[in-house]
């Protein structure tokens, strides 16, 4: 009796998928923005998919949408495009935005990719900026918090923290830099339906433009699914000139 042995040359990963988000740069001004009152128990539903959000309540000196190349805002260089966001406020200030990947097919194996460009304007910032990604399944009983909105600690139930990334302030200076934040653990992607982006950020100033620190070019990507492993065949009988099929297999694994 033939005797065989199947090994698969491995799976390989395809190129990274267009950004997910939505305005990622941020050019389309408030359009792709909303504005909320509430609190540490704030409700997520389905508003959040596609959309920046924010607290209403904090948003006229926390947060500005603007022309940071600009010499009333110290200048920054490195902008994408012409519009960046700003957090100008002694309370943490954070920007989510909800991505609806249920519709991925075969998301098992792949992994994320959070990138965005990081500048710092001024000396009074106090707390490093975060980048995070949470997972949850349906927006029943998620909630997040808006006005003490900080990376690792945004979604107050409801909601799993996939992973985070604290950028140090040292890093940063009146120069975009790219910050990247990557999970390859495709299996933990798998289990959720919504991933929500959380930009965090806190610097010790009112609606002062000498005092910020600034988001833009933010994007989440995935992997695409993965390339199906070759397989090849290895039997007593075989011979190493075969093409390694069930039909020619190897003689012995090279």
């Amino acid at each position: 009796m033939k005797k065989f042995l199947c090994i698969c040359a491995g799976l390989g990963l395809g190129m990274a998928q267009a950004n997910l988000l939505v305005d990622g740069s941020f050019e389309t001004g408030g359009t792709s923005w909303q504005f909320l009152g509430g609190g540490s128990s704030t409700p997520v539903d389905s508003g959040w998919i596609d959309t920046w959000t924010t607290s209403q309540a904090n948003e006229d000196i926390n947060m500005d949408l603007t022309d940071i190349s600009q010499a009333s805002y110290g200048s920054v260089t490195g902008q994408d495009g012409s519009v960046s966001v700003l957090s100008q406020h002694t309370s943490t200030l954070g920007f989510v935005q909800v991505v609806d990947v249920s519709h991925l097919a075969d998301i098992t194996c792949r992994g994320f990719t959070l990138s965005a460009r990081v500048a710092k304007v001024g000396t009074s910032a106090v707390v490093n900026p975060m980048l995070a990604v949470w997972g949850f399944n349906s927006f029943s009983g998620v909630t997040a918090d808006l006005r003490g909105l900080n990376a690792d600690a945004s979604f107050t139930a409801g909601a799993v923290l996939i992973a985070d990334k604290s950028i140090a302030l040292g890093s940063l200076s009146d120069s975009y830099s790219t910050h990247t934040l990557t999970q390859l653990d495709g299996a933990i992607l798998a289990d959720y339906n919504y991933l929500a982006v959380v930009l965090s950020a806190n610097a010790n100033a009112v609606d002062d433009n000498s005092d910020y620190i600034a988001f833009d070019k933010v994007s989440l990507t995935v992997s695409d699914a993965p390339v199906p492993a070759a397989q090849y065949y290895v039997s007593t009988t075989g011979s190493d000139t075969n093409s390694g099929t069930l039909a020619e297999p190897f003689a012995t694994i090279q």
